[in-house]
């Protein structure tokens, strides 16, 4: 080191800023190789002064090994005006060099660091940017009108953010996500939406953002997701079956709150999976007692509704839920309604004429067809004095709709094979013989 370099070194020590500056100003001018060192060492210095003539100082020699630590000077600055000049100097360096260091900077996952090397780049390279970075830039300053007018090039780091960001982050990169309205930035959000390993927080944004601004362009199985995530109870109830398994999902993972409410939910959609989850969920002792007690409510009001429903498989598991609370029937409608739950055929026919609306309901249904069609023949054939004219000429007039395909009797020629399966042609020739006989009795 030269003599006057090293008293210009023992200068930059004085505690009078004027001085550094002064010393800053002669090592400008300098060519010598170690006096760099000492002006990017300067870029750090306590006065505000000291820090903007370093870097002045250091664009005016142009090394562009002085650059990195520029940069980082910049991005750290928080005296505005000095920033202004740092980025002055900086914009004297080649664009090709300074660019790629702003954009590391612009991908760190600190805010402060990202908003320094977005007014940056904006600044010094915008020209050089394309339209995916400008986007970025844009989000980081939360200017939301010109993310949504850049449209599938903010769709990436708009996920991101919605992943990444604090709640009025999300919020923000959520709605600019439905206003965008294209198919990519819907696909963003329904991956959100699906992602179950995410937060629940995360999840409901981007549920909210699809209510907001794509509600009708979702398919059923999205629009149950979403009404769960969002604990809208009615409109997953209207969407029926296809909520199921997002209501038993929030049922059994969720506060208790919402574990009631989504028990409750699928006690109103009562299908035979909902049945299912229920009368699991009530039996788990793990599970939260309020949830389980919701759930047994569930059940038990909707046991009885379910023994009529179109689902043989449902009835099923309404005999057993009841059979399993210790109901018995109140009256000969509950009794046949129990009966053919439970496959009781024989309990069904000793029950005669009291069984007859629930086995029409049956054949409305087209439900057991050879079962009720047995059943029907018996009590013709037993009972026929418990029917009334018009039940023995509604039985006569049996539509054949209520036969699955298997058992209806195909006519060809020659002898017919004997056949062991009761059909509703023989329903009817069991009604017609009724009518015959109490004709000319």
């Amino acid at each position: 080191m030269s003599g006057i370099l090293q008293r210009w070194t023992q200068a930059l020590r004085s505690s009078r800023p004027a001085a550094r500056l002064r010393v800053i100003e002669k090592l400008a001018a300098s060519r010598d190789a170690d006096s760099l060192a000492f002006l990017t060492d300067a870029l750090h210095d306590d006065s505000p002064e000291v820090r903007a003539g370093a870097a002045r100082a250091i664009a005016d020699r142009g090394d562009p090994q002085a650059l990195r630590p520029m940069i980082a000077s910049l991005l750290t600055e928080r005296e505005v005006e000095v920033q202004k000049q740092i980025a002055d100097a900086v914009a004297r360096f080649d664009v090709k060099k300074t660019k790629p260091l702003l954009l590391m900077a612009l991908d760190e996952p600190h805010l402060p660091v990202q908003k320094s090397a977005a007014w940056a780049l904006r600044l010094i390279c915008w020209e050089a940017l394309s339209q995916d970075r400008r986007a970025q830039i844009a989000i980081v300053h939360a200017d939301w009108e010109d993310v949504v007018g850049y449209g599938r090039a903010a769709v990436k780091p708009l996920k991101k953010l919605l992943l990444e960001g604090s709640a009025h982050a999300r919020r923000s990169s959520a709605r600019a996500l439905g206003e965008i309205g294209t198919a990519e930035s819907y696909r963003a959000l329904i991956s959100v939406v699906d992602d179950t390993s995410l937060e629940d927080e995360v999840r409901k944004t981007a549920a909210w953002a699809f209510r907001s601004f794509s509600w009708t362009w979702i398919d059923d199985a999205h629009l149950a997701t979403v009404a769960v995530l969002l604990e809208d109870w009615s409109a997953a109830v209207s969407l029926g079956p296809v909520a199921v398994r997002a209501l038993i999902g929030t049922m059994r993972g969720k506060t208790t709150r919402v574990g009631e409410a989504a028990a409750i939910a699928l006690g109103e959609i009562a299908t035979e999976e909902a049945i299912g989850a229920l009368t699991r969920t009530q039996a788990d002792t793990s599970q939260d007692s309020r949830v389980r007690d919701a759930a047994a409510k569930s059940l038990k009001k909707n046991a009885l509704d379910m023994l009529n429903v179109p689902d043989m498989a449902v009835r099923k598991s309404a005999a057993r839920i009841l059979e399993g609370q210790g109901w018995t029937p109140g009256n000969d409608r509950e009794r046949v309604l129990m009966a053919i739950a439970q496959n009781k055929w024989s309990e069904v026919q000793r029950l005669g004429a009291a069984a007859l609306e629930a086995l029409l309901g049956l054949i409305e249904q087209s439900l057991e067809c050879e079962k009720v069609a047995s059943a029907l023949v018996h009590l013709l054939t037993h009972s026929p004095d418990s029917l009334s004219t018009h039940q023995v000429r509604q039985l006569a007039g049996l539509p054949d709709f209520c036969q699955p395909a298997d058992v209806r009797r195909v006519v060809r020629p020659g002898p017919r094979r004997p056949s062991s399966r009761v059909t509703c042609e023989e329903v009817r020739e069991a009604a017609k013989l009724v009518e015959h006989r109490r004709r000319f009795n």
